[in-house]
C-alpha cells in the first residue's frame, strides 16, 4: 500500500508541472461565494497543493512508520494495536493523497478552461466537490476508526476515551459508526444542494454534531468504568 501512497501523492505534482507550461502566466486563484475569480496569480501558485499534499503525506507516513515499529517491538496485544493503527494511517493517507489529487486535477482543468477568468462554468462548483470529497473522507474514517488501538495519533484521543481499552473500543466504535453517519448525511447534502456554501456548511454541521455525540458517549463510557473501580 506504501507503493500506491507515494505514487497518489506524487502523481498531482508531476502532472501539474506537464500541465503548466500551457497555461498563462496569470491564472485565477480564488473564487468568491457565487463562483467568479476574484483573485489572480502566478501559474507556478498550482503547485502549492502538491506540495502541501507531499508534506502531509511524508508527515503521514513518518507516524504509520512509527507504529510499524512499534508493532515489531512491542508485547503481542500491543504488536497487534500497533500494526493495527498502522494499516489504518495508511488508509487515511491513501484516502487523503486520493481526495486532494482530484482537488488538484480539478484546479488545473479549470484554470484551463477558464484562464480567461470573468467567470467560473456554472456546472463547476469548487465547495461543492470540496464538501463530496471532505464526505467520502468521513465515510472512510468512520469506517476504519473501530480498528484503532488505544494511541495518542489516531481516532477519538480524549481522555475519557483513553481511560482505558474498553473505553477505547467502545467510545472508537460509536465515532466510527456516527462520523460514517454524518459522511453519508453530508454527501447526500452535497449531493442535493445546488449550492456549494450550504453544503459545506451542512457538512460541517454534521462534523461538529458527530464529535459532540462521540464525546458524550465517550463520557458515558467513561463514567461506568470508573463507576466499576470504586
Amino acid at each position: 500500500m506504501k507503493k500506491l501512497i507515494v505514487i497518489t501523492a506524487l502523481a498531482p505534482l508531476i502532472i501539474t508541472a506537464a500541465v503548466i507550461q500551457f497555461l498563462p502566466e496569470k491564472v485565477p486563484m480564488h473564487y468568491d461565494i457565487h463562483d467568479n475569480a476574484d483573485r489572480y496569480g502566478s501559474r507556478y501558485e498550482m503547485f502549492i497543493l502538491p506540495l502541501c499534499l507531499l508534506i502531509i503525506t511524508a508527515v503521514f507516513m513518518m507516524i504509520s512508520h512509527r507504529f510499524s515499529v512499534k508493532g515489531r517491538n512491542g508485547e503481542s496485544k500491543q504488536n497487534a494495536e500497533a500494526c493495527s493503527n498502522a494499516r489504518v494511517t495508511d488508509i487515511l493517507t491513501l484516502a487523503l493523497s486520493i481526495m486532494l489529487g482530484v482537488m488538484q486535477y480539478f484546479f488545473l482543468y479549470r484554470v484551463m478552461v477558464n484562464s480567461g477568468g470573468s467567470a467560473a462554468d456554472a456546472e463547476f462548483d469548487s465547495l461543492k466537490l470540496s464538501a463530496v470529497l471532505l464526505s467520502l473522507l468521513l465515510i472512510v474514517a468512520g469506517n476504519i476508526m473501530p480498528k484503532t488501538g488505544s494511541n495518542h495519533t489516531v481516532g477519538l484521543r480524549i481522555k475519557w476515551s483513553l481511560y482505558n481499552d474498553t473505553t477505547w473500543t467502545k467510545s472508537n466504535r460509536f465515532a466510527g459508526h456516527v462520523l460514517a453517519a454524518s459522511g453519508v448525511l453530508s454527501l447526500l447534502t452535497s449531493l442535493l444542494c445546488k449550492s456549494g456554501a450550504a453544503a459545506t456548511v451542512m457538512l460541517l454541521v454534521y462534523l461538529t454534531a458527530a464529535i459532540v455525540v462521540s464525546s458524550a458517549y465517550a463520557k458515558k463510557v467513561y463514567d461506568e468504568e470508573t463507576a466499576k473501580a470504586q
